[in-house]
């Protein structure tokens, strides 16, 4: 399954080496009721031995996430009914959950340097995109920041496993001027090269996102 595989695969960070923290988001199949947009809900993750208790620090609301012997999921709420099927889901993994704006559902990617996301899923787990039906995760994104004396630079590698392209951006200001950052993007395909992140390789791989910044 799916969804199996992906909580099974992350669990540090492979640029910081923080433990990654997972995220469900469940997005409302009908998004106005009564007039009222219905938003999507961000829950945070933690494991009690097999299962999964989900936290929703907004509404002070619950969920369990449920495992059985077979590794079969199933969503309960805290009175073990089932919800029912009004929401479609996301999982990702962040190394600091800090990051996720749970008004815009934005990722602020400056403050944390690893995600990686799921396709979408019905309550079933079943992924709703065939094309990405086999894929147990469609996006990873990697953020290295550079902190100079007078100038910041970020460099955002966003690897989309459905298109199979590389989105690279780099974002740099004069600490003096921050209103007005150089902003670079290329798309780049992906290819069977690994790229080492960790701390260990930090500086070999910054010159090699300057390299590239010569090519572009």
């Amino acid at each position: 399954m799916i969804l199996k595989k992906f909580i099974k695969n992350d669990h540090v960070c492979p640029c910081c080496n923080k433990k990654l923290t997972l995220i469900m988001i469940s997005y409302p199949k009908i998004s106005i009721i009564n007039n009222e947009y219905v938003k999507p809900i961000v829950w945070v993750a933690n494991k009690i031995k097999n299962n999964y208790k989900l936290v929703n620090n907004i509404k002070k609301n619950e969920k369990l996430l449920m495992i059985n012997e077979n590794d079969q999921f199933k969503l309960v709420d805290k009175k073990n009914k089932f919800i029912y099927d009004f929401y479609n889901y996301c999982f990702f993994y962040i190394c600091d959950s800090s990051a996720v704006d749970n008004t815009s559902f934005c990722i602020d990617f400056e403050n944390s340097c690893y995600y990686s996301s799921t396709p979408l899923m019905d309550y079933s787990f079943n992924v709703l995109n065939k094309n990405e039906e086999n894929l147990f995760k469609i996006e990873e994104a990697f953020t290295i920041v550079e902190d100079l004396k007078e100038q910041e630079n970020i460099y955002l590698l966003c690897v989309d496993y459905v298109t199979n392209n590389i989105n690279f951006w780099y974002y740099s200001w004069d600490k003096n001027n921050i209103n007005k950052p150089l902003i670079i993007s290329k798309a780049l395909p992906l290819t069977n090269n690994t790229i080492d992140f960790t701390l260990y390789n930090r500086k070999n791989l910054i010159e090699k996102f300057k390299k590239w910044l010569t090519l572009i």
